[in-house]
């Protein structure tokens, strides 16, 4: 009897910190201090990266569920953004 074995969480093509920031457009420091916000940033440990090997120092990302995770991330829907115009400006 086989026993049926559970997908990786992480693609077989997983990414560097640097990979996620080129393709976040962002810099390589800004992605390594959004993932340190923990509980309060958009990414979460086990889903969005996790550590590789005995040390805490080399890091793997999956780069799809990253760049989801930054993009999602307490984002506004746009009826609420403000947008200075004066036509919607109280006249007293």
């Amino acid at each position: 009897m086989a026993i049926a074995s559970k997908p990786p969480l992480f693609p077989q093509t997983a990414a560097t910190t640097a990979e996620v920031a080129q393709a976040a457009r962002l810099s390589v420091e800004t992605i390594l201090r959004l993932k340190r916000l923990a509980h309060k940033g958009p990414f979460q440990r086990g889903r969005d990266w996790q550590f590789v090997g005995l040390g805490a120092r080399k890091i793997r990302w999956n780069k799809e569920q990253a760049i989801q995770s930054l993009w999602n991330h307490k984002r506004q829907p746009s009826e609420e953004v403000e947008t200075f115009s004066r036509d919607g400006a109280p006249r007293s």
